[in-house]
């Protein structure tokens, strides 16, 4: 590209100084001036170009498209279309409520999640967890609404225990259980004094303590109220097992 501007400077030059040579004085006014206004014209349609290129010419954009799916996505995806599968074979109309981030919770960390589910009378949660093997290990259970359960109000045979669970036992009883289920345990045990007991990493750990549970004579009572939760009570000396 240089070579071909001191080309074309060379060839001005040798033309301006052969003109000097051969044409008449009189006339090299003239050509000057002629030169001069090509010169002047070439220059005005070069910068014109240019400024039009640079500042009137609209700017493209370029974006980068990422052609790669979303394998975390999709992955999280086939988990929850193999949970459906399952869940429907057993029962039909069952449609469970997984989220993706649930989904890799399950894949990812190996641990128990609890999801609700519609369709089946008799439960309304499920507690997944996935093996090694990319085994479902599924759980039902089911939490019951007190003030909406006519069969519990029509099984109370002890009027302080009713009162107690219908107050606040129903809600402490739901809440432990759920968190207890939410961390990977399926089991708990609440003792006489109240004191709400686990068994992790091989010993037993008091994880909330209950200060008006009601006596062991109520249990059987309380069993009964809870006979529609979905959830297995056992009575094992001084302790009321609950398992899920």
């Amino acid at each position: 590209m240089k070579e071909k501007k001191w080309l074309r400077v060379s060839t001005i030059v040798t033309i301006v100084i052969l003109c000097q040579i051969f044409i008449p004085n009189q006339l090299m006014e003239i050509l000057l001036f002629i030169c001069i206004t090509a010169i002047a014209l070439y220059l005005y349609d070069r910068i014109k170009f240019a400024l039009e290129n640079k500042f009137l010419k609209p700017k493209t954009n370029f974006k980068t498209i990422n052609l790669e799916p979303d394998y975390k996505k999709l992955f999280a995806k086939q988990i929850s279309l193999r949970l459906q599968e399952k869940i429907e074979s057993k029962f039909k109309n069952a449609k469970i409520e997984i989220n993706d981030n649930d989904a890799m919770v399950l894949a990812n960390f190996k641990r128990n999640i609890c999801i609700p589910i519609s369709g089946i009378d008799e439960f309304n949660n499920i507690t997944v967890s996935l093996s090694e093997n990319g085994d479902f290990n599924i759980k039902l259970f089911s939490l019951v609404d007190f003030d909406n359960d006519n069969k519990i109000e029509e099984n109370i045979g002890d009027e302080e225990t009713e009162r107690w669970y219908e107050e606040n036992g129903q809600e402490l009883l739901t809440k432990i259980i759920t968190e207890m289920n939410q961390k990977g345990f399926s089991t708990l045990s609440i003792d006489e004094n109240g004191d709400v007991i686990v068994k992790e990493n091989g010993k037993y750990v008091i994880k909330e303590h209950f200060s008006d549970f009601p006596t062991k004579n109520k249990w059987d009572k309380l069993k009964k109220l809870m006979s529609d939760s979905g959830i297995k009570i056992r009575i094992n000396n001084n302790k009321l097992t609950f398992i899920w």
